[in-house]
């Protein structure tokens, strides 16, 4: 089940909670069942190519993932579209930004 859980757009420079007019910020959350690291590479491919697709207003296939020095993929080509994504047990975080963004998870022991 990959279950689109929240969507939420504000615009904020350093969090959700500190919303201004500098950045625009909008973080996918998605429900999945417990999955390998490719499993979860793969999902997270499918859903940040027509987002990025989408705002920058291009086709999926003239879109071209890169990765970074320490492993962090980004849209090549572009400096005004920026994600990162996080994964924990059950849960894939997307974040998308017009800045450079971060996103992290952790499950929470009880």
């Amino acid at each position: 089940m990959n279950a689109l859980l929240v969507k939420k757009e504000c615009r904020g420079q350093s969090s959700l909670m500190e919303c201004n007019n500098e950045n625009r910020i909008t973080i996918y959350l998605y429900k999945v069942e417990p999955c390998s690291q490719a499993e979860i590479s793969s999902f997270a491919r499918t859903k940040v190519l027509p987002l990025a697709a989408r705002d920058l207003k291009l086709s999926e296939n003239s879109i071209v993932l890169k990765t970074g020095t320490y492993g962090k993929p980004h849209i090549a080509g572009t400096d005004k579209w920026h994600f990162n994504i996080t994964h924990t047990t059950g849960m894939i975080g997307i974040a998308v930004s017009d800045k450079p963004i971060g996103i992290d998870a952790e499950k929470i022991q009880d």
